[in-house]
């Protein structure tokens, strides 16, 4: 017991419980801070957000819906909606509940990542992946895990099938939970899970898992990573046909891959997006310079490759073929990818490193001070990012639209559940979806709306507003000014930049 203290407590062990938890509070704080307060995005975050909230106030967990309609749009599988609806069962209705699920889910694909480093690499390992994860502006913002987007939960089902990958060398059971990962991320991202799949019939045959495998094992893996996949397709069948699982395919297979062409995607794309990306561009140079040094060096100790470091080598050169092939071009898919690189650089460091300390200082002086250098440039790198990603959960994005829908609820609640229009001149959000339309919610609006007032969005402006009894319309400012005519006779409430009528 005595024996166990002391190695516990040893400086370097301390050290390591010191920097990974100062490393956990900061991920936190990336994370936490100020995450209900950003308007929501008129991207997937908004749309995941309607889908889930709908199919809590109807009661129908097999068909998503937008604006109560079947929404054929988003074609993904329904997993992250049930997350969401779940968040908004605990935590209400809000943006922070809507992202919640994916800092969850960020949380865990840190906490396995460093699991996995300590069973199968070492305590250098874990501080330098520490500061690499926390300097990727990818894993927060975007479409990751500071929103509302199905990325986060796709990563950490990602992670948790590539864990049971290198768990099965040792244990056949691994491959169940390989199978279940996949499964749970087809049902969250549809086809963009292909790469899992690929990835575990590559790691079994170079691994020469196989020859270990008897025939449950492929069994039962077989049902696990498609069985859940068939429920849910046959259940959607059954109610609405082939109107969603026709279009699913062949918008996700073929449309994106016709889109990615079309939009400027060739076959060196990705390998385009790692060259030019800073991050990734420090990562590959540090992997390439620490085999520089390991070469030199292996003259006299013979370095071999581990069955984790296969895993990873696997991981990223299929996923480098898939998306060069497909030419897909979005940066959100690679960001697997991008975890795969930072747990292979932190394991080459610290293999480098022990490597030095054990061939001697005196004998290599050059190589140990040119590693010194290097190291401490990449951990300058990493704590710069580290801070921006700091820097950046201090900036709050809003709308005019989102306040005066959250502003005027609050201030009457009365109106809650009405029929609701909206009318503005244009977008507020940076990367809108498409012009708007008069009468036309944005997606992002939508959410907002039902989150907030659980208003029915409905399209039709003005006209559709002048129809319909027991409704809300919403109108800018400069364009009320331009219908006030016709406008006059309704109940008008006033926010800074909109006019809310009430029929």
């Amino acid at each position: 017991m005595k024996n166990r203290i002391r190695r516990l407590l040893n400086f370097q062990n301390v050290a390591l419980i010191v920097f990974s938890t100062i490393s956990f509070i900061t991920l936190l704080f990336i994370l936490f801070h100020n995450l209900g307060n950003n308007a929501i995005a008129d991207w997937d975050e908004a749309r995941h957000g309607i889908n889930a909230y709908e199919m809590l106030r109807s009661n129908n967990w097999i068909i998503s819906t937008y604006q109560y309609e079947p929404d054929l749009w988003n074609l993904k599988p329904p997993f992250s909606y049930y997350l969401i609806a779940l968040s908004y069962q605990l935590f209400g209705f809000s943006a922070f509940s809507l992202r919640i699920y994916s800092v969850i889910s960020l949380i865990l694909v840190f906490i396995i990542s460093i699991f996995l480093l300590y069973r199968f690499s070492n305590k250098i390992s874990i501080i330098v992946f520490d500061v690499t994860f926390l300097s990727f502006a990818e894993f927060f913002i975007g479409h990751c895990g500071r929103t509302g987007d199905a990325d986060a939960l796709f990563l950490l089902l990602y992670l948790i099938s590539m864990t049971g990958l290198v768990i099965s060398k040792t244990h056949h059971w691994g491959l169940y939970i390989f199978g279940i990962g996949f499964s749970l991320a087809f049902l969250t991202k549809s086809f963009h899970a292909a790469p899992i799949m690929l990835i575990g019939i590559a790691y079994i045959i170079l691994s020469k898992l196989y020859k270990q495998l008897k025939l449950k094992d492929y069994i039962i893996t077989f049902i696990t990573s498609t069985l859940p996949i068939v429920i849910w397709a046959v259940v959607r069948y059954i109610n609405d046909g082939m109107a969603f699982l026709g279009i699913m395919f062949g918008v996700d297979v073929t449309d994106r891959m016709a889109t990615g062409a079309s939009k400027g995607g060739s076959y060196f794309g990705f390998i385009k997006v790692l060259l030019t990306n800073r991050p990734t561009q420090v990562i590959i140079a540090m992997i390439l310079l620490c085999y520089i040094i390991q070469f030199i060096v292996k003259r006299t100790i013979k370095i071999g490759i581990s069955n984790f470091q296969l895993l990873l080598y696997v991981w990223f050169f299929v996923t480098l073929i898939f998306f060069s092939l497909t030419r897909t071009i979005e940066f959100w898919y690679y960001i697997p990818t991008f975890l795969c690189l930072i747990l292979l650089v932190s394991i080459t460091i610290n293999d480098t490193i022990l490597l030095i300390k054990q061939q001697g200082v005196k004998s290599h002086i050059l190589i140990s001070v040119s590693s010194f250098c290097l190291i401490a440039l990449f951990t300058a790198f990493s704590f710069l990012g580290i801070y921006r990603n700091i820097k950046s959960t201090f900036e709050i994005r809003e709308t005019m639209a989102q306040n005066a829908i959250v502003n005027f609820t609050k201030q009457n609640p009365t109106f809650e559940g009405y029929d609701c229009y909206f009318v503005k001149s244009k977008s507020e959000d940076p990367y809108p979806l498409e012009n708007i339309k008069e009468g036309v919610w944005e997606q992002c609006d939508v959410l907002c709306a039902e989150l907030n007032g659980d208003y029915k969005c409905l399209n039709g402006g003005i006209e559709g507003f002048r129809n319909n009894k027991k409704s809300i319309l919403f109108i800018e400012k400069s364009l009320f000014e331009n219908h006030q005519n016709e406008l006059i006779q309704y109940e008008t409430y006033e926010d800074s930049n909109y006019n809310i009528l009430i029929h």
